[in-house]
């Protein structure tokens, strides 16, 4: 996975393409040119060489706020270190604009939804089909940036406001309604392991179905 972060920055670095105005639909933000200044910061070239250039140590404590959780789903999920969907799972991870955990109200399976986003593996996949979709309830969403670094506050609230943006445009898509969606750290308590979290590197928005 570090060795995988670090190409994935490399080649940014190293690319004349034009990524952020690629990829800005997959920010969250309230309007397109919020979106656009998201993408833009994050694929800009200095930030590209500042993330190429860190060591693994460097890597894996700016990770930390997800992958500490990541790393369990992982042992959980795949089994034996060495499983190639394992493997693929975890190289994949930063290489996103987001790391997006799902904490369920209910759950048959009774644990968490991690995976990078938005998502490549499935035709439909975005914040309504994670946390509403089928028989769920709804649940605690928390979305990380892919780097681990922090959100300014302008951030964290132009990602709420995109959030929400997505998931009621999911509801809409459905035909169904939800119960109410809520912002901030008081859906930490549904899981124990988020009980240190740093606020700064993560948004949190919960999600009730009817």
């Amino acid at each position: 996975m570090l060795a995988a972060f670090t190409a994935h920055w490399r080649k940014i670095f190293r690319t004349r393409a034009d990524i952020a105005k690629d990829r800005a639909d997959c920010f969250f933000a309230g309007s397109t040119s919020a979106r656009q200044r998201l993408a833009h910061a994050f694929y800009d070239r200095d930030h590209a060489r500042q993330m190429a250039s860190l060591d693994a140590m460097e890597i894996g404590e700016t990770l930390e706020p997800w992958l500490e959780h990541a790393l369990p789903y992982w042992l959980d999920e795949y089994g034996a270190i060495g499983d190639s969907a394992g493997d693929d799972f975890l190289a994949e991870l930063p290489t996103a604009e987001y790391v997006c955990i799902v904490c369920p109200h209910q759950s048959i399976a009774g644990g968490l939804l991690i995976d990078r986003y938005p998502g490549e593996r499935v035709l439909y996949d975005d914040l309504y089909e994670r946390a509403l979709s089928g028989v769920s309830c709804g649940g605690v969403i928390r979305i990380y940036k892919a780097t681990g670094e922090p959100f300014t506050p302008a951030e964290s609230r132009s990602a709420r406001a995109g959030i929400r943006r997505d998931l009621l445009a999911g509801i809409a898509g459905a035909g169904t309604t939800i119960r109410g969606l809520r912002h901030g750290a008081e859906g930490n308590s549904v899981h124990a392991d988020f009980d240190d979290e740093d606020f700064e590197r993560v948004v949190i928005v919960g999600v009730s179905a009817p």
